[in-house]
This record gives C-alpha cells, sequence and structure tokens, in this order.
C-alpha cells in the first residue's frame, strides 16, 4: 500500500480548491491522533481481508477489545461483504472487470498541471471497471458525514481512472460512473453518479482554476504568502492544519463570537467554533505539559469542575460540553426544534440558545447535503484478479 502523498491530496481537496492559501500550513504535521490510527488500521485490515495479505499494523492502544470488535463487525457488514457481493455481481455481468484495491491514480492531465510540476495523484480505496459501468469506493472511519468534503475527493480519484481508464478509448466513453463513501461506523453510503462529461468539466472549472495557485506555493512559498489571500469559510477550515493560527479564520470567528444578532450564519458556525477553541485549548495545554510557558494560562493540580446545581444549568452545561456530532449520534437526525427544546428553559440565556440552535442548524444542514447527494503515475497500477470471497 502508497504512503506516498501528493500536494493535490484528494482527502484535503475540500479544502485547497476553496482556499489554495491553505496549502502554505500543509507542514504543519499532528502526530497521528487515536481518529488517524483508527483510519490506519481500518483500511490496511480491510485491504488485508481482500487480498490475503498478512496484516502487520498494530491494532490502536486505545481501542478497548470491545471498541475493536465493533468496528471490525461494521467493517465487515457495511465494507467487505457489500463489496464481495459487488464484485460477483460485476463479474457476472462481465468476467473481464477489472479491481483495482489501494491502487495509485494521476489525474495531473485532467486539471492541467505541467509535466515539469508537482504531480497530482490520489490512493483510491476501490476502483471497479467493467463494460457497462466504473465504480469508486471510499471507505470512512470518522464521524462527520458531509456530502461537501467528500464529493471533491472522489471527483479527483474519477478523473485520474477516467484519464487512465477511458484515455482516447471509445470503448469506455458511454460507461457510467457511480462515486460512493462508505461510512462504515453508521452504515450510511453518500453516492454520486455521473457521466464522463461531467468529472472532466467539474475539474476544469473547480480545480484547474487553482493549479497557477497551488504551484506557486510549492516553488515559491514567500511569494504566495504575499499574492494569495486566505479564504476562510467553515468547511475549509474546520480542519486545516493551519487553522490555529491562520488570521483570517481568527478573524472571521472574533465576527461570529461578537456578533450580537445571532445570525444564521453565526448559529450555524457555534459547533465549529466550539470545535476550534478545543484545538486551541489542547495546543496550551500541551505546550504547558512540555514545559513551555503560555501567557494567562498554568496548569492546576486538583481542581474539577463545579457540580452543577439545578437542571437548566446541566442541562446547558451539556450542551456546551457536547459537540455537536455526539448529540446528533444521540439523537439521530430527527433533533426537536429550538422552541420544543427550550420550553422549559424560558430563562436560557441568548448564548445557551444560541448553542442549541447552533446544533440544530448544523444537523439539519448536514440532512440536507446527504439527501441531495444522493439525488443530484501510479507504480502499483494492476488490477487484483482473486480477492476473497
Amino acid at each position: 500500500m502508497t504512503t506516498k502523498h501528493s500536494i493535490y491530496s484528494p482527502s484535503s481537496a475540500y479544502r485547497w480548491t476553496l482556499c489554495p492559501y491553505s496549502q502554505l500550513y500543509r507542514e504543519i504535521r499532528k502526530d497521528d491522533g487515536p481518529s488517524a490510527q483508527v483510519g490506519t488500521y481500518i483500511h490496511d485490515l480491510a485491504w488485508s481481508s481482500m487480498t490475503g495479505h498478512p496484516l502487520d499494523t498494530p491494532i490502536p492502544s486505545h481501542l478497548s477489545p470491545k471498541d475493536m470488535l465493533d468496528l471490525r463487525s461494521k467493517l465487515e457488514k457495511h465494507w467487505l461483504q457489500p463489496l464481495r457481493e459487488l464484485i460477483k455481481k460485476m463479474r457476472a455481468e462481465d468476467p473481464e472487470t477489472l479491481v483495482f484495491l489501494e491502487t495509485e491514480w494521476d489525474f495531473s492531465r485532467i486539471i492541467g498541471v505541467m509535466p515539469n510540476n508537482e504531480p497530482a495523484f490520489g490512493t483510491a480505496d476501490v476502483v471497479l471497471v467493467n463494460k457497462d459501468e466504473i465504480v469508486i469506493w471510499d471507505l470512512k472511519t470518522g464521524f462527520t458525514e458531509n456530502s461537501d468534503a467528500v464529493y471533491p475527493q472522489l471527483m479527483l480519484y474519477a478523473a485520474g481512472v477516467c484519464d487512465k481508464i477511458i484515455g482516447s478509448s471509445s470503448n469506455y466513453r458511454n460507461r457510467s460512473i457511480r462515486l460512493e463513501a462508505v461510512f462504515i461506523r453508521s452504515g450510511r453510503r453518500i453516492v454520486f453518479d455521473l457521466t464522463l462529461d461531467e468529472v472532466i468539466a467539474w475539474c476544469r472549472e473547480v480545480v484547474t482554476s487553482v493549479v497557477n495557485d497551488i504551484n506557486l506555493v510549492t516553488q515559491d512559498p514567500l511569494e504566495a504568502r504575499s499574492r494569495l489571500k486566505p479564504t476562510p469559510g467553515t468547511l475549509q477550515c474546520q480542519y486545516c492544519p493551519g487553522n490555529k493560527v491562520c488570521p483570517a479564520w481568527r478573524d472571521k470567528i472574533n465576527t461570529a463570537v461578537s456578533d450580537q444578532s445571532l445570525s444564521d450564519e453565526t448559529i450555524a458556525m457555534i459547533p465549529v467554533v466550539r470545535k476550534w477553541l478545543k484545538t486551541v485549548v489542547d495546543a496550551v495545554k500541551e505546550k504547558l505539559n512540555d514545559g513551555v510557558s503560555v501567557p494567562r494560562y498554568a496548569l492546576v493540580n486538583g481542581r474539577t469542575i463545579t457540580k452543577w446545581t439545578n437542571q437548566r444549568a446541566v442541562t446547558a452545561g451539556l450542551l456546551e460540553l457536547n459537540t455537536a456530532q455526539e448529540l446528533i449520534e444521540k439523537y439521530g437526525l430527527d433533533l426537536p426544534t429550538p422552541n420544543r427544546l427550550l420550553e422549559e428553559y424560558e430563562t436560557a440565556s441568548d448564548r445557551e440558545k444560541a448553542i442549541v440552535a447552533g446544533i440544530l442548524a448544523y444537523s439539519q444542514s448536514v440532512r440536507v447535503q446527504s439527501l441531495r447527494s444522493q439525488q443530484d503515475d501510479g507504480n502499483n497500477f494492476e488490477p487484483i484478479n482473486e480477492v476473497i470471497a
């Protein structure tokens, strides 16, 4: 399995297509946290299960045996079993169906990257090609399910597949293209059905326009810093490696925090702002634990959170401490309306109401995005003819 990364990484395309400036922060690396460790392990386990290759990736130490068994069960139910059935079905329709697992696809030519510049490529989890269709699957092990985030990633995989498989051959040009992001924790699938022309048109409209900016970042970072301007936004900034230091994102957060009118945009940003604040606080704690002084912060032993004394405070505290995603998982996507949720808390502060409204707005946007998505040089480039059924 490849470990190379491209500056045009498909998995972060939702960020750099909206804000090329963010690539200046790409060298800000984090150690693999718990989520990344789980993702690596599950992807390697899926590869091993489908190919019979030995699994040498250690089980993440923070996972309990129960959690590990649960993830293995979900991987089998939502990924491995459906994938085996799909391969069987496509090979019944066309015995010459090609199966590519963890294969690198170069989409440089499609998006307009010149040969003398850094190549653009990405590794797709599964690509299936037969006489009727091209199917691309991406395995997701996290909790966030956002069609706006996965769409650019899948489209760039499709561009690479189309360039390599279809090329100038008219035999493949009429085949349908299906892109699927599979979230194994929930079993949810985000699906996009497209044509070759739609893939190419999207690449040229969305990606080609930022290629020169990305090249500038790699060739002359100082010039890029002076010429390019950051484009802050909830989607592209939420997981950007530079979001703790980016002045544009900080200004956007300051604007949201100082918005007394509680506009729709501000309310929708509340979960993201809370996550950003936690990221900053965690960074401060990490520095303090390493013995680095941070102005106005100190480690205090023996301090605990003050005990809540009434029901309204308990609810407000839970809303403040829980992330929107945790509440969505607890209640599903059918959260109560703001009025119903707050009907027994008539004296709730504007801040508490904003927290509730932000959570609701976030959950509703996730639901709308997901429903809309359903409507609306590779060294290892070899198909795998034998997979474990």
